[in-house]
């Protein structure tokens, strides 16, 4: 049973959660329909995201689910494993990219819902080649590895050609450098595809309004 420490008078007490306690938690989250991946892309959290997919899928499948993102990326099976479920879920996912969205988060940011992809004027983009390392292999070996690598990278940059409408010989020419990192603006996200519209700001600045950052 989980337990989370609370302070009471400059003391920690540690307090019981029952599973229907993390339930109502968690549950005050998803009925509002928002999802958050706020953290690195693993097994643990793209489990978490895809059993709050199924559950709101559940719940209303005509209702759009909301996906927010702030994240240096991760493992790339379990950004694959999202990215599946993303595809056939008969729910629009609308992205919101809050913070950063880098590596295998910036392709399950380019895969939210076309026309309901979106971020905020602060946030920052990274994407480049798969970087997985090698496993522990004999020299008889490295021939198929590499080659498994090879597959992969091709199928990250085919997906993202895919969502950003880029041909796969822009995206392969422009991250064919595994050792570099591309880095953009929301503005330069949006021109390439990833993103289809960045939050407007609400107040004034300087008496004048603002702009899409970048511009």
């Amino acid at each position: 049973m989980k337990k989370e420490k609370k302070e009471i008078k400059g003391d920690q007490v540690e307090v019981e959660i029952t599973p229907m306690d993390l339930m109502e938690m968690i549950g005050s989250k998803i009925d509002q329909r928002r999802i958050y991946l706020f953290g690195p892309v693993d097994t643990e959290s793209i489990l978490s995201v895809i059993e709050s997919i199924h559950f709101l899928e559940q719940k209303d499948k005509n209702q759009d689910i909301e996906l927010y993102i702030n994240s240096d990326g991760g493992y790339v099976d379990d950004c694959f494993a999202l990215i599946d479920v993303m595809d056939v879920s008969p729910c629009d996912i609308k992205v919101v990219v809050l913070g950063r969205a880098a590596s295998a988060a910036c392709l399950i940011a380019s895969n939210g819902t076309q026309g309901k992809r979106y971020s905020g004027r602060n946030a920052e983009f990274m994407y480049h080649e798969s970087t997985g390392d090698l496993p522990p292999v004999r020299p008889s070996e490295m021939k198929y590895w590499k080659e498994e690598m090879t597959r992969i990278e091709n199928k990250c940059n085919r997906i993202f050609s895919r969502n950003t409408g880029q041909s796969l010989k822009i995206i392969n020419d422009m991250f064919s450098n595994r050792h570099l990192d591309r880095w953009m603006i929301p503005l330069e996200a949006k021109k390439f595809g990833i993103i289809d519209k960045i939050l407007p700001v609400k107040k004034r600045i300087n008496n004048k309004e603002n702009k899409e950052d970048g511009e």
